[in-house]
This record gives structure tokens, sequence and C-alpha cells, in this order.
């Protein structure tokens, strides 16, 4: 029974994820549209120039992750933003679950997942791409401090990565 836990949190997260990014032939949000204008120009142009006028431009996940997606995937660049962050998002109840049946039963692990999922915060999330991004490199930090069979160096390794792939994701416009 503990195996279908994982696929449940996948297909509840998928599908209040989509209700939001799949509404509108158009991206809805406040922020994201100028984080796609970033992206189109970054793909289009196929050189990546932080500007110190734009500040959302030294974010690496909203420039160059999606036109990394983009050169692997040759779909209509709208869409790929749409379901790229949203199903990028669905990695964090999936790591939550994970370190939650470390200590406690699956099935309490699938409930402390599913109250992250049915947070008004989780189906907002795929309105900001940086801050969902960011959350999967915290939860991802999160899970290697509590992860006991790492050696120190495996560990301080992981959490260097994770780290600052935060901070080149997210927060780089505070600079």
């Amino acid at each position: 029974l503990d195996r279908i836990y994982p696929v449940i949190l996948v297909l509840i997260s998928a599908s209040l994820m989509m209700i939001v990014s799949l509404r509108s032939n158009y991206i809805l949000g406040d922020d994201i549209n100028e984080e796609y204008y970033l992206f189109f120009s970054t793909q289009a142009h196929s050189i990546w120039f932080p500007d110190p006028t734009l500040l959302l431009n030294s974010a690496l996940s909203i420039s160059i992750l999606p036109t990394v997606f983009k050169n692997f995937i040759f779909t209509d660049p709208q869409l790929l933003y749409k379901l790229l962050f949203p199903l990028l998002s669905l990695l964090t109840p999936l790591i939550i679950y994970t370190l939650v049946r470390k200590y406690f039963s699956g099935i309490l692990a699938l409930f402390a997942a599913c109250f992250y999922i049915f947070q008004r915060f989780f189906v907002g999330i795929s309105l900001n791409p940086r801050t969902s991004v960011a959350i999967i490199f915290f939860a991802l930090t999160i899970l290697v401090l509590c992860n006991k069979e790492l050696t120190n160096a495996k560990k301080y390794a992981m959490l260097l990565l994770f780290i600052t792939g935060g901070v080149l994701s997210h927060y780089t416009s505070s600079f």
C-alpha cells in the first residue's frame, strides 16, 4: 500500500496545479508575464545577458532553465512555460512524503504531504515560477539535512549545491 501513496500524491498535485496553469490560453499571474518575457528573449536571442536594469533577469530559473528545456522539447514556448513549472512543483510533495516517511508510517506521510498540497499557497505557486523552484531547492536542502546515511563530504556538497541553486533561482533579484 505504501507504493501507491506517491502515485496518489502526484495525481492530486498535478490536478490541482493544472487547474490554475491551464485555465486560460494565456499566461496568468503577476510576475510571470515579465518572467516569460525574459525567458522568451533569452530563447529567441540564444544568449543570456544579465541586464542590471531588469532585476528578474538574473534569476536563472526563469531565463536559463526554460531555455534549456525548450532546446530539448520542441514545443510552443508559452505551453512549455505553463507546464514546466507546475510539473516541477510536483517534486515538493514527494520530497515531503519521503522525509516524513523516514520517521512515521506511510499514511501519516501521505497526510503530511496532503496537508502541504491542500494549502491555498500550493495552487497559486504555479503563478510564480521562481518561488516554485526555490521551494524545491529548500525541500531538497531539508531532505539532505535529515539524511543520516550520507557522509559529511557528500552532505556538504549537496547542501552547497541546493543552497546555491535556491539563491541563483530566486534570490538573485535582490542583488
